[in-house]
């Protein structure tokens, strides 16, 4: 694949690195958390294993740039715009994310093109899309020649369950229709063809896994993200100076994007049958003022607060001394969240649905999503059942090295162990 010394032994993935990497990372941020920061872990920890070519947007060449001056970091970082009308009509009302998706289209032919041009201009032995990828949107990585071209992770896929449309606002649900309905033909054709065209298929959980399987040469479940210790330290020492108001109920915390699929009205409904508990909602989104009106209806305005967006270092503090996190999201690929509550012990009560899950690792308290017309009763027990808090689980921390160094082996054979095959 590269041209290596010669070298006494077997050739094996621990003794062949590759010569070049080019990582394809939309948003790709140091220090920051949800797709950003792992899609920057994973640059990272390519430049630990290869030379790195990075693409991703001029937004954070600031942060990139400081972050790959201290650290000495082997990455070569190009910065792509996304075309400027795009950019600024992606907030517009109701058009505004089939405008974001049509940028983040445009931006990726124009990384194709300089892909291309790379490619004939010097030996690149593995292409590598992290971060922001959708199984239902094509990638630069179709443009690729290269030896290995990993696709992922990847989140989609995650279905809606029958009756979960009683927790959505109207505009939400309708949502959901064309949801379902325009990406689940997108995903039969762009992300069978995507999932062909690479040698490995990165999946963020079991619904992505079944969805691009029988079209992948190689695929595996790979929910990890990336955390960074220092930050856990400093939220467990500050765990005592948050702003919530003392109360002697129990606390659940709900955080995200106030979006109807996030679950944040099944969390307030939730509150209806958990007596002895208080919930906090961080964040914000269109999905914000049904949810205080919720409460208000349910006369639930006592225990339900709404304390907006919070510095990440302050949410961090929050579930280092809260009694779980709730997260019902109803169709969530990761939930990114349900891995930070974890790795600082707070239990995280979630549904049987999508990567929350399997991101929350040892202290996930499970809720089957079928039947649906019971979920909130059935989350309140849940809650109701939880005694102290749980154990930090670090299972997100390391290992992300070894994993892309094994990733970019030599060959797909000896490289990929453990993956699942047609």
């Amino acid at each position: 694949m590269t041209n290596q010394p010669m070298t006494e032994g077997p050739l094996t993935a621990e003794s062949v690195k590759p010569t070049t990497a080019v990582v394809i990372g939309y948003v790709c941020r140091p220090g920051e958390g949800s797709e950003a920061g792992t899609s920057w872990a994973f640059t990272r920890a390519a430049s630990k294993v290869a030379r790195v070519v990075l693409f991703t947007v001029p937004d954070v060449k600031e942060d990139v740039d400081a972050k790959v001056a201290e650290e000495g970091l082997p990455i070569e970082a190009r910065y792509v715009a996304v075309p400027p009308p795009f950019r600024w009509l992606g907030s517009v009302p109701l058009a505004g994310p089939l405008l974001a998706m049509l940028g983040y289209l445009t931006w990726h032919l124009k990384v194709a093109m300089q892909l291309r041009r790379l490619e004939r201009s010097r030996v690149i032995d593995v292409v590598h899309h992290v971060g922001f990828s959708s199984d239902s949107l094509p990638t630069a990585l179709l443009v690729s020649r290269a030896p290995v071209r990993i696709w992922g992770p990847v989140g989609g896929a995650s279905p809606l369950v029958p009756g979960t449309w009683r927790y959505l606002t109207a505009r939400g649900a309708a949502r959901e229709v064309v949801r379902s309905v325009c990406l689940g033909a997108m995903r039969h054709s762009f992300g069978a063809w995507v999932a062909r065209r690479a040698t490995l298929v990165l999946a963020l959980n079991g619904d992505v896994h079944r969805a691009l399987a029988p079209n992948a040469p190689a695929i595996e479940i790979c929910p990890h993200i990336a955390l960074d210790p220092s930050e856990l330290e400093a939220a467990r020492a500050a765990a005592g100076e948050d702003r919530l108001v003392p109360s002697s109920l129990r606390t659940a915390i709900f955080a995200g994007r106030l979006l109807d699929w996030k679950g944040v009205l099944l969390a307030v409904e939730t509150m209806r049958f958990a007596c002895g508990w208080r919930l906090v909602v961080i964040g914000d989104g269109p999905a914000r003022n049904a949810a205080v009106r919720r409460a208000r209806r349910r006369g639930l305005s006592h225990r339900v607060e709404f304390l907006g967006r919070l510095a990440r270092q302050e949410l961090l503090a929050l579930y280092a001394r809260s009694d779980a996190l709730l997260f019902p999201s109803l169709h969530d690929s990761g939930g990114w969240v349900a891995a930070e509550a974890s790795a600082l012990g707070c239990p995280v009560v979630c549904l049987d649905i999508g990567g929350p899950r399997l991101r929350a690792g040892r202290n996930a308290h499970v809720v089957p999503a079928r039947p649906a017309r019971s979920l909130p009763v059935r989350l309140a027990r849940q809650l109701e059942a939880i005694c102290g808090r749980g154990v930090p689980d670090d299972m997100h921390l390391n290992g992300m090295t070894d994993m892309v160094r094994r990733w970019y082996g030599p060959a797909t054979e000896k490289a990929y162990v453990g993956t699942s095959r047609r």
